[in-house]
Order: C-alpha cells, then sequence, then structure tokens
C-alpha cells in the first residue's frame, strides 16, 4: 500500500472563521462529501502538485539543445564534475 492510499492515522487540526467554515461545508455538501474528506482531498492534491513543480525541471527546446550540447562537450568535464560534488540548492 502506498502512502497516499495508507490508513488515515495522523491527525491534522487547523482553525477557521465562522464564514470559511460556512463556505467549506457548503463546498463539501455540493461535492457530496465531508467537510474533513473535501478539505483532506483538496490538500493533499496541492501538495502533490506543488512539490511536482519543484521536482520537475521545465526547459525550452532551445535550451535543453544547449544544454545535451554541453553535455557533449568533453572540455565541461572538470567544471561538471565540480558542479555534482556540490550540495544542491536549498528550493525556498
Amino acid at each position: 500500500m502506498s502512502a497516499m492510499t495508507s490508513r488515515k492515522s495522523r491527525r491534522l487540526e487547523f482553525r477557521t472563521s465562522e464564514a470559511e467554515y460556512d463556505l467549506l461545508a457548503a463546498a463539501a455538501a455540493e461535492a457530496g462529501t465531508s467537510v474533513s474528506e473535501f478539505v483532506r482531498s483538496l490538500v493533499v492534491e496541492s501538495a502533490r502538485r506543488l512539490v511536482e513543480e519543484r521536482r520537475i525541471v521545465r526547459i525550452s527546446s532551445q535550451h535543453a539543445a544547449e544544454f545535451y550540447a554541453a553535455l557533449d562537450d568533453e572540455s565541461l568535464v572538470p567544471q561538471l564534475q565540480e558542479l555534482a560534488r556540490q550540495s544542491p540548492p536549498e528550493l525556498s
């Protein structure tokens, strides 16, 4: 079983204003689900998207061609080896 489909055993609590709760309750009712399930599903999907966006690098076809050309340029090997030894930058 994956972490996303395993038994729900962790609790997450947060406070909302009365108006926010009423809005969430109305939306959950429209979706035919509980407020907890409505919020949980949206938050998990939002977190999944954010993590995916931060882990996937997208570049233009021009930059991809330049990147692949640089990989073939043997004069850059020492610089690439030095970069490989460095710690990756922190994502903000």
